[in-house]
């Protein structure tokens, strides 16, 4: 049996059994109803179930479906295959062929049962009965379902039907028809597609059937409207207010319709097809003598009448007049039923003329219900009243709703149980091991992946394993070191030296970046340094900004502002501080500065445009306050180390120290990017107490109260010590060179360091306020000893 669609529905409501002792059941004519065919699939269903396309111009059938039950689960039933020598393709605009799946094009069919066109219609036969190139004699095309079209003939005539449709992602070469090129319009300046809304109607168990139509515009006062007309479904008890809120809750705003007619069937054309127009029409005439109103968004039993006081009878003549509302009921709202701004001043203004009040468009929107309106204009005020001379002040409102977009994420809770997929780069180096161990620690991390390069005949995996075994990080339990994924890779290639495949996936793979990774050497310029720190940190933007959004946490150093303190007389630095007001200090700092500098400049101009970044500027960082654990080879600890070897310090003015355990450093890092409120800003992470970071003279106190009683001489004096002693393989060794070359007349680079400005810590405090396992941890006498302890276990330095 082959039935039209619309009947095959009203079957399915009344009598779902009625199909139990047929073999084939075929519903065709329009877009399948999955819950008519779930219906009759779940009461005595027939052996087979077919949903069914094709056109008149197809002569009969041109795909075909089977349908299953969990089928009916999905919003959109499929049309299936081309069947015997049926010829399907799918074409843009340009009339060539779509091959992927899940874009919308026009549905064109060919193959013997094509028909040869329309009798004495020439126009129409050009227009809809095209020729296009066969792709057969090029490719088979993945998207093009084509069963019988001869590979050698390079030209295929087709029909093209005006209907859309879409390939199938999870069925390749299976059809979903979309709907009509004739009920797409444009409504409220959005192209909507009619059979869109009544798909999405009809997914409401309160609706059995729905027709959207649009009527056009009766005036210049009048804009086109949406008219729904359904069929409620047996069960639906709830009735038309209950139809209304589900498509509010469903439908954008301009998808929904302004009318809901509510019917016991659809017209029918002689085909079977619902015959629109014939439901435009009878909207147009309006309810007949004796029959029932129509039924508006808003539905209520009691309506104007002749008796009604002259107010009501007034107001509800201006509505007929706007809205073509016979007898609007109470409860009817204004907008609701489809008014439009032009309306809405007609309205103002022909209130004004016949009823002599005068009422806002603030009081039109806060009374558009008709009683409400009613009883606003018998309590109202006649034209040039007091209260109208002032317009109301709601700039409190305006205010507070700037704060919905607080609760807007800019980036992913990556500790979420959805996510927890860190990416990580720097994982070879002293800040970069700890951050690692500390990410695999966090319950909410399922995944870190450690970027690195295999070198020295170490595989990724062995060094980012020996840096943490360096500073007795690597874990134990296992389920701890399985959550460590590497990826061998460099950040100075394009893609990360990871390939389109792998870095595309990371890109969407990754819930959060913590891009840690810097080269610092003492002696190279700014050129050395800038594959690593300038371009590694641009590409890893670029990871950051492609793919799905995720947040960028980027680990800075104080050193980005160079000698603000000696250079410029820079007192204090916020946080925030722009960056340009330091770049003259600059040339008189190391080239890792300077590549640093770059790097956060382009880093912020990333956020500027819209890139969820927090950024980091830890001071000099020690070893770990609990463990000792310290870097052998980073300048504080060479510094300190060859000074205990000396038994000298060199005399700097003014020179804090701003010391920060590794600790410190991570903890805080880790508690500020917990959470995506702290994105958009920088942080200082150092003491915020000044009188905590240690000068010149508090570093010689510490030294001596471990056993290494140094004395403060003159820094040339200390730098000629430092040569005479013989430093090729002392800690001092690597530093010579920053420490004796000269770029400020006599001053050398580090003696440019002093006068050290205040590092303002107003955001750190602020978002590590509650937090005590986040607090800094000054440089005692205790963490020197430690650090000492650990330096002389690991072999690094016998002090």
């Amino acid at each position: 049996m082959i039935i039209p669609t619309a009947l095959f529905n009203v079957i399915a409501s009344t009598a779902p059994n009625a199909f139990r002792a047929l073999r084939h059941v075929i519903t065709a004519g329009e877009a399948a109803n999955p819950r008519a065919l779930r219906s009759v699939l779940e009461k005595e269903p027939p052996e087979n179930l077919w949903n069914g396309y094709g056109p008149t111009e197809g002569t009969t059938l041109t795909t075909l479906y089977r349908v299953t039950l969990p089928d009916c689960l999905e919003d959109r039933i499929s049309i299936g295959q081309p069947i015997g020598k049926a010829i399907v393709y799918l074409l843009d605009d340009n009339l060539e062929p779509i091959e992927e799946s899940g874009i919308h094009g026009e549905i064109c069919i060919g193959g013997p049962g094509k028909s040869a066109g329309y009798l004495h219609r020439r126009r129409e036969n050009e227009e809809r009965f095209v020729q296009i190139l066969n792709p057969h004699r090029y490719t088979k095309g993945t998207g093009i379902t084509d069963s019988t079209t001869d590979s050698g003939s390079s030209i295929v005539e087709l029909y093209r039907t005006g209907d859309i449709g879409q390939w199938r992602r999870d069925k390749p070469g299976f059809l979903d028809y979309i709907g009509r090129r004739d009920t797409q319009v444009k409504h409220q300046g959005f192209l909507v597609e009619l059979e869109e809304i009544s798909r999405i109607m009809e997914s409401s168990p309160l609706v059995e059937s729905c027709v959207v139509i649009q009527r056009p515009p009766l005036s210049v006062l009048h804009s086109s409207i949406l008219i729904a007309y359904i069929i409620p479904s047996g069960g639906n008890k709830q009735g038309q207010h209950a139809i209304l809120r589900f498509a509010q809750a469903t439908l954008p705003s301009y998808m929904i319709p302004e009318r809901f007619e509510l019917v016991t069937t659809f017209p029918l054309t002689a085909n079977g097809k619902v015959d629109r127009q014939a439901l435009l029409d009878s909207y147009a005439q309006g309810p007949r003598k004796g029959e029932a109103g129509r039924k508006q968004r808003v539905v209520n039993d009691t309506s104007t009448s002749p008796n009604d006081t002259d107010t009501r009878s007034v107001l509800a003549k201006i509505w007929e007049e706007l809205l073509q509302v016979s007898h609007p009921t109470p409860e009817q709202d204004f907008f609701l039923l489809g008014a439009s701004s032009i309306q809405a001043a007609a309205l103002i203004a022909l209130i004004q003329h016949r009823l002599e009040r005068l009422i806002t468009m603030d009081e039109l929107h806060a009374h558009a219900r008709f009683s409400s309106m009613c009883d606003l204009l018998d309590t109202g005020q006649a034209p040039g009243e007091d209260r109208y001379k002032n317009a109301p002040d709601h700039t409190s409102i305006w205010a507070n709703d700037v704060d919905i977009v607080d609760d807007i994420p800019l980036a992913p809770d990556w500790e979420s149980a959805a996510e927890g997929r860190a990416f990580l780069t720097g994982a070879t180096g002293f800040v970069g091991a700890h951050i690692l161990r500390r990410l695999i620690e966090r319950s909410g991390v399922k995944q870190v992946a450690c970027l690195a390069r295999a070198r020295d005949g170490q595989s990724v995996a062995a060094r980012v394993r020996k840096a943490m075994e360096k500073y007795d990080l690597f874990p134990e339990p296992l389920e701890l070191s399985q959550k460590i994924l590497v990826l061998e890779g460099d950040i100075g290639d394009e893609k990360l030296g990871l390939g389109p495949t792998q870095f595309n996936w990371l890109v969407d793979w990754a819930s959060v970046i913590f891009h840690v990774a810097a080269k610092v050497n003492f002696c190279e310029s700014y050129q050395e340094h800038h594959r690593a720190n300038v371009i590694g940190t641009r590409n890893v933007l670029n990871a950051a900004a492609l793919g799905r959004r995720k947040a960028f946490h980027y680990m800075s150093s104080i050193d980005v502002f160079g000698p603000s303190g000696m250079i410029l007389g820079t007192r204090s630095i916020p946080e925030d501080s722009p960056l340009i007001n330091h770049l003259p200090a600059l040339r008189y700092d190391l080239g890792y500065g300077q590549s640093q500098w770059t790097a956060e400049a382009m880093v912020r101009r990333m956020q500027g445009k819209g890139l969820p970044i927090a950024i980091y500027r830890p001071g000099f960082i020690i070893g770990d306050s609990v463990t000792g654990a310290s870097n052998p080879d980073d300048f504080i600890t060479r510094w300190i180390v060859g000074c205990m070897e000396m038994g000298s310090f060199p005399r700097i003015v003014d020179m804090r120290f701003e010391y920060c355990t590794i600790d410190f450093v991570c903890s805080s890092v880790l508690q500020i990017a917990s959470e995506n409120k702290n994105l958009g800003q920088a942080y200082h992470i150092l003491s915020p107490d000044r009188t905590k970071s240690l000068t010149v003279e508090d570093t010689i106190t510490l030294l001596h109260e471990v056993g290494y009683p140094v004395r403060m001489i003159d820094y040339s004096d200390w730098v000629k010590q430092a040569v005479k002693s013989g430093t090729s393989e002392g800690a001092l060794a690597p530093l010579m060179p920053v420490l004796q070359e000269r770029v400020l007349g006599e001053l050398t680079r580090w003696e440019c360091a002093q006068f050290s400005p205040v590092y303002e810590c107003t955001n750190t405090v602020r978002a590590l306020a509650g937090c005590p396992e986040a607090q800094y941890k000054p440089f005692t006498i205790d963490v020197l000893r430690r650090s000492m302890a650990f330096w002389k276990r690991k072999g690094f330095y016998d002090v």
